[in-house]
């Protein structure tokens, strides 16, 4: 399952940042579709630089548009990208980035009264899929990109890093598949699994659910915005 859209929680986060034509602004681990909608808020007055995997890297290169830059780079503490007006990190899956880390990227990145956005999986991101990888006998590890960070973590981290007016929100959205086996395409990647392993966990979620047609699964999200 390919979101032509952003994904379910990807609207809010993007309102919440207040991104406004002409705005230079920073998206780290977005997906295609939210790239996009970025790329269409700053508008080409603007320019939005995406910091993120290989694959999406390349498609949003392919894109064409004049005011989008994508970089394929490991995100690490402090490291300096650019100076930005807004920031963005809204990821499908948790990225192994402890809280500190996105912390020191606002700071670094966003310019004095620049806005960040945090829309992170939570702890317990997609109790859902949870549920279905213990119906499929798996062991809680292989959903380990499921558990995120904690949003008075994350909260405390901006403010040790400087930033003001750090807010926390609480955020959960539901995801509406028409089929388990779409649910877990959403994920399935991110997660590492081979077609065997989606398969599996696909079975998983028939179970637990009860049902082969629509499903609909709670998505929990660590959700917290600040200013630099």
């Amino acid at each position: 399952m390919v979101f032509a859209e952003p994904e379910p929680w990807a609207p809010a986060a993007i309102a919440r940042l207040d991104v406004r034509p002409g705005d230079r602004a920073l998206a780290c681990c977005v997906s295609l579709a939210t790239a996009r909608a970025l790329a269409a808020a700053v508008t080409r007055d603007g320019s939005l630089v995406v910091v993120g995997e290989p694959r999406t890297s390349h498609q949003l290169a392919n894109l064409r548009l004049p005011q989008l830059q994508a970089f394929a780079s490991p995100l690490r503490a402090s490291a300096r990208i650019g100076v930005f007006d807004a920031l963005l990190g809204c990821a499908n899956t948790a990225p192994d980035l402890p809280a500190d880390v996105w912390a020191d990227l606002a700071r670094a990145n966003l310019r004095p009264g620049g806005r960040a956005v945090f829309d992170l999986p939570a702890p317990n991101a997609v109790p859902g899929l949870a549920a279905a990888a213990a119906a499929a006998g798996w062991p809680t590890e292989r959903l380990a990109a499921l558990a995120g960070v904690d949003d008075g973590a994350l909260a405390t981290a901006l403010g040790r890093a400087g930033l003001r007016d750090v807010q926390r929100e609480l955020a959960s959205d539901l995801l509406r598949a028409d089929s388990p086996g779409d649910a877990v395409a959403v994920f399935a990647r991110s997660l590492g699994l081979d077609d065997a392993a989606a398969a599996d966990l696909t079975a998983g979620l028939v179970r637990a659910q009860g049902t082969t047609g629509p499903v609909e699964l709670l998505v929990h999200r660590t959700r917290v915005r600040a200013r630099r």
